[in-house]
């Protein structure tokens, strides 16, 4: 297994994240929004992944896009083993500790490294374009989902 989960409030996982283009306050003691978290480091430090839903027993509280799901809120990887591998993983873990719900996560397409697309290891992971925001803080975002099917084939996955 390559991820091990930590706090929120991990010094390494947030100084893995403090380049994020997503980091409002790079140097905040916490990672993410409101609501539960999951947050995974992977063993060689290399890469971070954070997992999310709005709290459970709050039937109100929903996210702003309608969504039913978790969410990633960051991923970033810095070098280590492939970045598809390692977000099936995270996936799985998130369904073994929370249950199988379908995924969403967001690109900002102007703000990631060049490379053939935005959100193409998410994209090899199972994640799936499902639209565009064009007006957001951080320029246009992809909108990636992964279905339920898939999220349990994450888990599944010897």
């Amino acid at each position: 297994m390559y991820w091990r989960e930590v706090s929120k409030c991990d010094a390494e996982a947030r100084q893995i994240a403090r380049p994020h283009y997503s980091r409002a306050k790079p140097d905040s003691a916490e990672l993410g929004p409101p609501g539960q978290k999951i947050v995974l480091v992977g063993n060689d430090g290399q890469q971070l992944w954070g997992s999310h839903r709005p709290a459970p027993w709050v039937k109100e509280v929903k996210r702003m896009d309608g969504f039913d799901g978790h969410s990633c809120f960051i991923f970033r990887r810095t070098g280590g083993p492939l970045a598809s591998a390692t977000i099936r993983e995270a996936v799985a873990l998130t369904v073994k500790k929370w249950g199988a719900a379908p995924f969403i996560t967001y690109v900002a397409i102007e703000k990631v490294r060049r490379k053939r697309d935005p959100g193409r290891c998410f994209i090899k992971a199972g994640f799936h374009k499902a639209g565009i925001r064009q007006k957001t803080k951080h320029g246009p975002m992809l909108r990636l989902e992964m279905g339920l099917f898939d999220v349990i084939a994450c888990y599944q996955q010897p």
